[in-house]
């Protein structure tokens, strides 16, 4: 991204005013007639304030000291800080320059008399091209599971050596998901590229391994009754047996058919009332999906914000949510894409502390 004077002039920067709350060694450049410069630190005592005015780098941006009469004196003293180091370019000092990293404007003790650390910190998100941090829900588009078939009694039937390639397709993507792989992996990976190619070109094949997870069901493997309830839902459009397989699978355990049943609710065919009682349902389980638990703090602290919510907005209810989310304990998540949640979590929990 360029950074243009007119973006820098909108983001208004130099008027996020900070002033040190205790003493505080700060780096800077030193400015030495060409063609020298160099770094330094000094101890900047507590009650200064700076406000930054640009980026240095990638990961550090200049301040400027407010420039008062006292400060006046204390840039004096660098300047002789500086001559001591190095008198052979006393006579060719010029100049120093503040910065600071993106670490310490998280670390160090600031208070922000104009302007806001996360106001600062989401300019220098813009300038850097970053996208802006908001909270959203999860799993609105996207369908989780496991692989329950991999190297297991139920697809030892399927053919190794048969080959499943993707047709149809005007060019096909380099993806992995899209190159050719016998029937077996398609069951073992549950390869829903394939899945759904086989259901329109080869449905007898389709069938075959359909009925793979349908043993797997009936011998009580619940992350095999997820798959068919997305199965049916996405593929077959059979939202009614969907739905059912779905709840059985949620009965059971699995924390993906949790989420995914909120997603056939609420992206799917629009039960937003239903898809509310869900995620309630599923905050009342002892191994739930964190997904589904951060969707519902998610609606406690939007509120009625949020089209189709009808929770009443209360923040506080939302951290305690995100706190068992963050202090949950690893060994208990079993769903695809869970592992990350309480560090998503954490970074909610922390927006809503800026806010």
């Amino acid at each position: 991204m360029r950074i243009t004077k007119e973006l820098e002039a909108l983001l208004k920067i130099e008027e996020n005013i900070f002033e040190l709350q205790e003493n505080t060694i700060l780096h800077y450049l030193v400015h030495y007639a060409a063609p020298y410069t160099g770094s330094g630190e000094y101890m900047i005592p507590a009650g200064v304030r700076f406000a930054l005015y640009g980026p240095m780098r990638a990961d550090a941006w200049y301040w400027y000291m407010d420039m008062v009469e006292e400060n006046d004196i204390l840039v004096k003293q660098i300047f002789e800080h500086e001559k001591v180091q190095y008198p052979e370019l006393a006579d060719r000092l010029s100049a120093f320059t503040f910065y600071i990293t993106k670490d310490e404007l998280e670390k160090l003790n600031l208070k922000f008399v104009a302007g806001s650390r996360k106001r600062l910190r989401d300019s220098i998100g813009i300038l850097r091209g970053e996208p802006l941090y908001y909270p959203k829900l999860l799993g609105l588009t996207n369908f989780y599971n496991l692989t329950p078939l991999k190297g297991t009694k139920y697809v030892e039937s399927l053919p190794a050596d048969k080959v499943s390639e993707v047709r149809g397709l005007m060019f096909t993507p380099k993806s992995p998901d899209f190159a050719p792989c016998s029937v077996r992996e398609v069951a073992e990976e549950c390869n829903w590229i394939h899945i759904a190619n086989l259901q329109e070109y080869d449905n007898k094949t389709f069938q075959t391994i359909k009925a793979c997870y349908r043993q797997a069901m009936e011998d009580g493997l619940c992350e095999a009754v997820n798959i068919l309830g997305v199965l049916a839902c996405n593929y077959e459009r059979d939202d009614e047996e969907g739905i059912r397989l779905l709840k059985q699978a949620v009965s059971m355990g699995s924390q993906n058919a949790m989420l995914n049943l909120f997603t056939v609710y609420w992206s799917n065919i629009d039960k937003y009332d239903e898809a509310i009682a869900l995620l309630q349902e599923v905050e009342g389980k002892q191994n739930p999906s964190l997904k589904c638990l951060y969707n519902l703090a998610y609606l406690y602290y939007i509120g009625k914000d949020c089209p189709h919510n009808t929770i009443e907005k209360d923040v506080e209810r939302s951290k305690e949510i995100l706190t068992r989310i963050i202090n949950y304990d690893p060994s208990r998540i079993c769903g695809e894409g869970e592992t990350e949640i309480p560090a998503v979590a954490g970074r909610f929990m922390d927006f809503i502390l800026e806010h």
